[in-house]
């Protein structure tokens, strides 16, 4: 059977034009702006956007499920909602933890990856902490902090069926430099963040392989006009990814914009870091060993008042990336789909809007409001 998305709105990286998509056999097959075939599902689009779908390479969970629960529940739970947020790919993401609680939670991202359940494709893993800096903790339980350890890491991967494709450390901790170029070598994207590293440091970090920030601005050394620290680095330096969190708590929309401007559409991620608050009324909460207060707007940690994550759903980026940033609405799709895509090294077969390439697609109404999404051809969420 075959799927027109008819009269939309594309999001093209180029920018946005009114035409018809054809869909078949899970593949864009052409575009056209007319003799739609009369064998075709049709989707009327013409007041919507449809862009290409959203990849999150951070998201801790969602509506009262969270990665660290260790269950299926809840990450097929994760791989049920995200569709609702134009989701049609993602990462889910452990965070810094006791190494049993962490070991089956990627146990449980392994059963339902190879369940293949309808939902929001799980893409890989992303591992933030637990080989992090005390300084730059955040939100992370200081007590689970540790060294990066090889052979612990190397058992979370094989338990995850080798799904772990980013890790987030902070390379100035101990010995954690030393294992870099042997990360790069498993394929593994290595991230900095909650890294207290100084400039200097942080650019060696980069010289051994690291080419991924973790959340910009957030969990790390920041600039001063005699020491850019790690914000520094990663703003001057063409060689690495920046990843950030949109929600206009997590940065300034000044900021947002300077991101832009500085690394270009093609270094610059959005990414959500939600976690299990996201859809919940707000309230006081036990997440791990500690209290969070969610004030439906953002989450803290009751004990320090820092930021606990997000509540920040994708296609609520985009409107904030358009509408408080002032950044055009194509760019910042790209930076939804396309440049995540780019990190995973997938972006041949999906993360734009190109014949041939994955029928994966978020359709967004003026209001910024999912309306449908579609993974391989097939509806995921439709409203």
């Amino acid at each position: 059977m075959k799927l027109t998305i008819k009269n939309g709105n594309v999001v093209f990286p180029t920018g946005v034009h009114k035409t018809n998509i054809e869909i078949e056999n899970g593949k864009i097959i052409g575009f056209t702006d007319s003799n739609i075939d009369s064998q075709s599902e049709i989707f009327d689009a013409s007041s919507h956007y449809v862009m290409p779908g959203f990849i999150d390479l951070q998201t801790n969970g969602v509506a009262g499920f969270d990665v660290m629960d260790g269950t299926e529940e809840a990450i097929s739970k994760m791989v049920e909602v995200l569709p609702s947020q134009g989701v049609t790919g993602f990462l889910p993401t452990t965070v810094t933890g006791e190494g049993s609680v962490i070991a089956n939670s990627l146990r449980a991202i392994a059963k339902v990856k190879n369940k293949n359940l309808p939902g929001s494709e799980i893409l890989g893993v992303h591992v933030e902490g637990p080989y992090i800096s005390y300084a730059k903790s955040g939100a992370h339980e200081q007590n689970w902090i540790r060294a990066f350890n090889k052979n612990e890491f190397d058992r979370w991967n094989e338990l995850s069926g080798n799904l772990i494709k980013l890790l987030t450390l902070a390379p100035e901790v101990n010995n954690n430099l030393d294992f870099i170029q042997e990360l790069k070598k498993q394929n593994i994207i290595v991230s900095i963040g909650h890294s207290n590293a100084p400039y200097h440091e942080t650019i060696k970090a980069f010289d051994f392989g690291i080419n991924y920030s973790t959340h910009l601005f957030n969990g790390m050394s920041g600039m001063h006009h005699r020491e850019p620290g790690v914000a520094g680095a990663v703003l001057s330096d063409e060689r690495v990814f920046a990843s950030f969190i949109p929600d206009l708590q997590h940065v300034h929309p000044a900021l947002l914009k300077m991101i832009y401007k500085i690394k270009g559409r093609e270094k610059s991620v959005i990414v959500s870091d939600q976690v299990f608050l996201t859809g919940l009324p707000p309230g006081e909460y036990k997440w791990g060993d500690q209290l969070v207060i969610s004030n439906g707007t953002f989450p803290t940690v009751k004990s320090t008042g820092s930021l606990a994550g997000s509540l920040l759903q994708m296609n609520i980026s985009i409107k904030n990336m358009v509408e408080a940033a002032n950044i055009p609405l194509h760019d910042a799709v790209f930076m939804a789909a396309t440049t995540p895509a780019m990190v995973l090294g997938i972006a041949k077969e999906a993360g734009s809007i190109e014949k041939n390439k994955r029928a994966n697609l978020t359709i967004l109404n003026k209001d910024y409001e999912v309306t449908g999404t579609i993974k391989d051809g097939i509806w995921i969420f439709k409203k």
